[in-house]
């Protein structure tokens, strides 16, 4: 079995789906960090931009 399937989503993935049920809202770093689930939450929304062309 493949751990990554067993542990669940990643941070960039948690972000993603959050970012694409919450477009066009204004939203707070303490919420990204909350849902992200990890200090490194700026990174992951840089990835998101840089990576995957999300604006």
């Amino acid at each position: 079995m493949n751990k990554k399937t067993t542990r669940g989503k990643g941070s960039r993935a948690k972000l993603r789906e959050f970012f694409n049920a919450n477009i066009g809202k204004i939203l707070d770093s303490d919420i990204l960090r909350e849902v992200a689930g990890t200090s490194e939450w700026g990174r992951r929304v840089r990835e998101l931009r840089n990576e995957e062309g999300m604006n």
